[in-house]
């Protein structure tokens, strides 16, 4: 399991997707086709693709982060949204709201397993539609975990109004609010319920609450945005550098659920096409100005950087364990291991959490163990179960994700090795 790879100046390596050893070839080394391990002198280390195997220790001890979804309804209509009827296997916007009381009894059994860096992120529909509910858990929350806990929730920002910002501030909210790359591509995507565009409302409440605390603004407010084609990227590129609201601000992106085989895709091969620009950008360490790399690129390359080695490779890799990572608590009062999996493996009794657990994590491997057993890119992969799960069941494209990131990888490790000749200090790229 290597991949040779040749650097711009013509230089030859070896990967070693087992050990993440990368070797320096002799120009008259030659690496004949289906060469063993042991020919080319690399270590004897297996892999193991396995459920985690501390799952229930995990489960009762270290739960990181609560999901409560407060309520299916929201006040935008997105149209690439996956909560609308033409997805039947999708709950609505409907009016379902969580019961505040169940809601308590959820965070407290969240409370008796959670480790010292709690999460609680408040989720829609759009949550601040229900602001007094987010007051009164967030209060009961903190006389649980005093300062152990962090709140959190994603937004269109649309409520993001100024009678919410003193709590928001006291009660250090991280704050995810969702814009489109542009004004003319979130206003014909992110429309209310009439059909009328969102941009401008939205605009003027990042200013209010910019103009009325600069420093919560700049360090708790992120932004996320949909792209809905690779060919955004030049016009998302001028917005965020000449919109005085955006500029410096952390912004991470994502393909519509829908489309992000087809667009993750497309932004390989805009990549592979764009190489010696990207290149350019690490450079100059030119992140501002195109934050897509930062958010995407960056971290993959960095993770290359700062790899462990030998027989500790695959100990860097992050395995999810559903119920550990992330508890979704729906409206509905249904509990399932993450928001983005639609309507598979609803629990409904906390007590089943460590069985459903282990199902998932063996559908899981069953389905993936002899495809990541031969994968070059496993040890940086962080594709979780929830990657693979798509209208309510296993997506069939299972395959076709994993592709995607291998191709991914194969360009932050070209990448990698290319800003390495030309002893780039890694630890200086942010």
């Amino acid at each position: 399991m290597y991949l040779e790879v040749e650097s711009n100046k013509g230089n030859r390596y070896l990967f070693d997707g087992l050990s993440n050893e990368i070797y320096s070839l002799k120009p008259d080394f030659k690496i004949t086709a289906g060469a063993s391990r042991n020919s080319l002198g690399l270590p004897n280390i297996e892999r193991f693709v396995t459920p985690d195997s501390q799952t229930e220790s995990k489960l009762n001890n270290l739960a990181k982060t609560l999901i409560i979804e407060l309520t299916e309804q929201c006040n935008l209509r997105c149209t690439y949204c996956v909560f609308d009827d033409a997805y039947s296997k999708e709950r609505s916007h409907s009016s379902t709201k969580l019961d505040i009381s169940l809601a308590k009894e959820k965070i407290y059994n969240f409370f008796c397993r959670a480790n010292e860096d709690a999460y609680i992120i408040f989720y829609g529909g759009e949550p601040l539609l229900e602001f007094k509910e987010i007051i009164e858990l967030t209060n009961y929350a903190k006389s649980l975990f005093s300062e152990r806990v962090k709140f959190s929730f994603t937004t269109n920002g649309m409520a993001l109004t100024e009678d919410k910002f003193d709590f928001l501030i006291e009660n250090d909210f991280l704050i995810t609010v969702s814009l489109d790359g542009f004004k003319k591509n979130h206003d014909s995507k992110r429309i209310t319920i009439n059909g009328n565009p969102s941009w401008d409302r939205i605009m003027s409440n990042l200013e209010k609450i910019k103009s009325y605390n600069s420093y919560f603004y700049d360090s708790k407010i992120i932004i996320n945005s949909v792209i809905n084609s690779i060919e955004d990227l030049e016009n998302i590129n001028y917005e965020i550098n000449h919109n005085l609201l955006l500029i410096g601000k952390e912004i991470r992106f994502s393909f519509p659920i829908q489309d992000a085989i087809l667009e993750t895709k497309k932004y390989n091969n805009f990549n592979s096409e764009n190489y010696s620009e990207i290149q350019k950008i690490f450079l100059n360490k030119n992140f501002l100005e195109n934050s897509f790399y930062k958010d995407r690129l960056l971290p993959l390359v960095k993770k290359i950087a700062f790899r462990k080695l030998g027989n500790d490779a695959q100990n860097g890799k992050k395995k999810c364990v559903p119920f550990v990572n992330r508890t979704y608590l729906r409206s509905n009062g249904d509990i399932q291991f993450c928001e983005r999996i639609s309507s598979y493996k609803k629990v409904k009794d906390e007590n089943d959490l460590l069985k459903e657990s282990e199902a998932i994590q063996k559908e899981f491997y069953d389905n993936k163990t002899d495809s990541c057993s031969q994968c070059l890119a496993y040890n940086f992969c962080e594709l979780c179960p929830a990657s693979f799960y798509y209208d309510g069941t296993f997506s069939s494209q299972h395959s076709q994700i994993c592709n995607n990131f291998r191709e991914e990888f194969f360009l932050a490790l070209k990448l990698y090795i290319d800003l390495s000749e030309i002893n780039i200090k890694f630890s200086d790229l942010k």
